[in-house]
């Protein structure tokens, strides 16, 4: 199956280096950077992916530690950061690229081997971003998976700056009516 796959990565030089970084989609290369030094990487690659189980592997390499620059309170990095990943137009859900690792390679201190919750990689290491295919199903199943319901009172503009307490509470009231309505009881008892 054919997927279009958006990658958008944040880069940061420290003046003198860039960032160098590769990607890939099961073992694929699709692009490799060296010594990067515009601010925005941002690529579209189309990909014919046949496997039920895929992974996006993003890596930072070439850093050393004597790489980051501090002077005078200030300090310039090498790193990228995965800002945006689209499959088909469909934007992954942020907590869903939080929830994969990024696994450390080739670092000379002690740091974790294995860093979750973080999009921003300053060490030499490995981003995975597992998913399945086809990857708009997979994506959209992420969207709802982590959806937080959220319901917005209507007509709000009527109430001047709290001055009319009365109106605003019959919004209140309203609103609580509809609530209940729409979410099941099982599932407001969840939270």
């Amino acid at each position: 199956m054919n997927e279009e796959i958006k990658i958008k990565i944040k880069t940061f030089n420290n003046g003198i280096k860039g960032p160098s970084f590769s990607i890939k989609i099961n073992d694929i290369l699709l692009d490799k950077q060296e010594n990067y030094f515009s601010d925005v990487y941002s690529n579209t690659f189309n990909v014919d992916i046949t496997a039920k189980s895929n992974k996006i592997c993003i890596e930072h390499f070439n850093k050393s530690p004597k790489d980051t620059i501090v002077e005078k309170e200030q300090t310039s990095d090498i790193a990228i950061q995965l800002i945006e990943l689209k499959f088909n137009g469909v934007v992954c859900h942020p907590v869903d690229l939080h929830e994969n690792f990024f696994y450390v390679t080739k670092w000379k201190d002690i740091v974790d081997k294995k860093i979750k919750n973080n999009l921003y990689f300053g060490f030499n290491g490995i981003y995975e971003y597992c998913f399945e295919s086809p990857a708009t199903k997979y994506i959209l199943s992420q969207h709802k998976k982590y959806k937080k319901e959220n319901f917005i009172m209507k007509n709000l503009d009527e109430i001047d700056g709290g001055k009319n307490e009365e109106l605003f509470v019959e919004k209140l009231e309203e609103h609580i009516k509809l609530e209940s309505v729409t979410i099941p009881l099982s599932h407001a008892s969840q939270d």
